[in-house]
Formats: C-alpha cells, structure tokens, sequence
C-alpha cells in the first residue's frame, strides 16, 4: 500500500476561479465608485443656464449651446422686469376766450361811410351788404369805425353792432362849413285827381311826402338801382274831429300796382298825426310814379300825395 497521493485538482480550479471573481467585484466596486463621484462632480460644477424666454426680447439675446447629453442642468425662469410707466405730458389748460373785438356788419342796403356822424359830412366811401369794420366810438345814431385805417362814420339804422357794450362816446369831427347841398326833396302835395274832392279826404291833410335812399343821398327821381330800397317819407293829420277808419296805408307804385301795406286795419283820432318811414323794393328797370295812398273803410282808395316820378336802372 502506497502512501503517495495525487494533487487534488479539481479543488484548485475552483479556488482560483473563486479568487478571480472577488478581484473582479471589487475592481468593479473601485471603478464604479470613481465613476459616480465624477459624474457628481461635473454635474455640480456645470453652470446654471436660464431658459430661454418666448418673448422677443430674450429671442433677440445671445444663443445657448445645448448641454452635452446626460448632464442635469437646473433651468430657472427669469423673472419679468416691469417696464416703466410713461408719465404723460401734462395737457395745456384751455385759453380763456377774449372777447370779440366789436365791429359792425352792414345791412341789405349797404351803407356809406362818412368823415363824421350826419349826412352833410364828406362821403369816404360805401360799404356793401354784409361788409365788417371793427367799431371804435358812437355817437347818437352814428357808430365810428376803422376804415382803410382811418376813424369814419356809418349810420346806426344800417348796420348791425356786435360787443359794443364798451365803445366809448366820440365827440364828432368839426361840421363843414358849407355842407353840400342835397336835391331837393319832392314839392308839396299835388292837389287830389278830379275825381277825389276834399270831402273824399275825411279832413286828412299832407304835409310832407319825400322820396329818397337809405342815407339820404339819392332823392327822386333818382336813379336807383334794381331792388334797392326806397324810403318814403309822409306826415298826416286828422284835422276832423271824427275818427278816420282804413285798411291800407302806404306808398303805391301805379305801373306795378303795388301797395305797400305799411299801416294796416288801423285808424286816426280827431286831430292825431302820422309820421312814417318806410321802404320799398322794385325789380325792374324802368320808370315809375309813386303815390301816397290809403284805403277808407267806407269809400274805398285815394291818393293823398303824389305821383313822386323815380328811375330804376
């Protein structure tokens, strides 16, 4: 019997393949361990990277490279800045109105200017229907204005004053001497036609009957112009001692027919006068007579003064 025994082998493949595996695991162990902690390392040195902003204006900043993969990145959203308020500019305070300059403007029939208040003052000149002149003075029925840059007069009835509460009182300019001498005016009442007697008058009396312009300048028989008004002027008594009842009372044009109503369904007490002022207008060229007429209640028209011959062209 043999002392001597074989090596056992199979005991020793399998020691050496258990020795392997534990060297194995634990450079495994090793080399995960440095991996891990590097990867720790990167990813808290890696800079923090702001996401992008959907407005234009972070649209229009520098561009971010990407992050390489695998690398966690912190992203925070930037907070908005508030614009600042735009102060508005403060708003001019409304200008205080001023008062309008007084002025005049001139009526339908125009007016002439003259070098004083009244007619036997020099005439400057003539200003048309709806003209404006800046007013300076008064005086009685008379307004001073600025015309062609120099003080003159227009006739209160023929214009319209606008802010005259504060024009000042003017004293006048010296009268001329010599004021030009106007036309005559239309001679004393004719006597009735023959077919009007004194009874057919009910004690009416005439004294005046004058035809002319608005100023006073033109007196018949003219000419005037087409539709300019004619005044007419008339003074009347009552010298019964009834009453005297009409319907009608004014200028008559005798070619046109026309009779101004100036005085209507009225009537004159015992010794009572009338002293009217009134116009009319013709719109045609031609050659009229105007007469003074009144219609009686009782016997119909009559002429009281007249025919007063006028030109229109």
């Amino acid at each position: 019997m043999s002392l001597y025994r074989r090596p056992r082998r199979g005991f020793n493949v399998l020691y050496f393949v258990g020795w392997l595996f534990v060297v194995g695991v634990g450079i495994g162990l090793v080399w995960y361990g440095f991996t891990w902690n590097g990867k720790r390392k990167q990813a808290d040195e890696t800079p923090v990277v702001a996401a992008a902003s959907a407005t234009p204006e972070a649209a229009a900043g520098p561009t971010i490279s990407p992050l390489p993969p695998g690398v966690a990145s912190v992203l925070r959203t930037p907070t908005p800045v508030p614009l600042p308020t735009a102060t508005p500019l403060p708003t001019a305070a409304p200008a205080t109105p001023t008062s309008t300059t007084p002025h005049v403007v001139v009526g339908t029939d125009g007016v002439n200017v003259r070098s004083g208040p009244g007619i036997n003052y020099t005439k400057l000149g003539h200003l048309d229907p709806g003209a404006q002149a800046d007013l300076t003075g008064r005086h009685a029925d008379w307004w001073q204005i600025l015309y062609n840059g120099a003080p003159a007069w227009v006739f209160g009835q023929l214009v319209t004053v606008f802010d005259a509460d504060n024009v000042p009182q003017v004293e006048p300019p010296t009268a001329p001497t010599a004021p030009p001498a106007a036309p005559p005016p239309t001679a004393a009442p004719t006597a009735p036609s023959p077919t009007e007697t004194p009874s057919n008058l009910h004690g009416l009396v005439t004294s005046k009957f004058v035809v002319r312009d608005a100023g006073g300048e033109i007196y018949a028989p003219g000419p005037f112009a087409i539709n300019q008004a004619i005044w007419c002027d008339w003074n009347v008594k009552n010298t019964s001692g009834e009453e005297v009842a009409y319907t009608v009372f004014g200028p008559w044009v005798e070619e046109a027919d026309f009779h101004k109503p100036s005085w209507s369904n009225w009537h004159l007490n015992p010794g009572e006068v009338l002293d009217v002022d009134d116009h009319l207008e013709i719109g045609k060229a031609g050659t009229y007579n105007i007469w003074l007429r009144i219609c009686f209640v009782d016997i119909g028209c009559v002429n009281l003064a007249g025919p007063v011959v006028v030109n229109i062209e």
